[in-house]
């Protein structure tokens, strides 16, 4: 695996576990209103949170991943990398 793949699936597994930290955290600030499910329901849920969390990933972080993993030095070009970052601007 290169260099940049491996920092790709770093920073993916990062984002993962920061998501699901703040999914535990909301759990348990609210495990008030979820004293009536029980533990299976619960461990499924938080399987269908990591579902749609590496979905949502995955979608809003593809066009960087791919003109990061694109070899050469493609974010160099400045007009390239302008006229990308003002369409990122207006997406997001």
């Amino acid at each position: 695996m290169t260099g940049r793949m491996k920092i790709s699936s770093l920073l993916f597994f990062i984002l993962l576990l920061l998501y699901s930290g703040i999914h535990l955290g909301f759990y348990f600030f609210n495990l008030d209103y979820f004293q009536s499910i029980d533990s299976n329901e619960v461990i499924s849920a938080f399987y269908h949170g990591i579902r749609f969390d590496i979905a949502a990933i995955s979608l809003l972080n593809i066009s960087v991943l791919v003109l990061y993993l694109v070899p050469g030095r493609v974010m160099d070009w400045r007009l390239y990398a302008c006229c990308y970052l003002s369409f990122l601007l207006f997406v997001i």
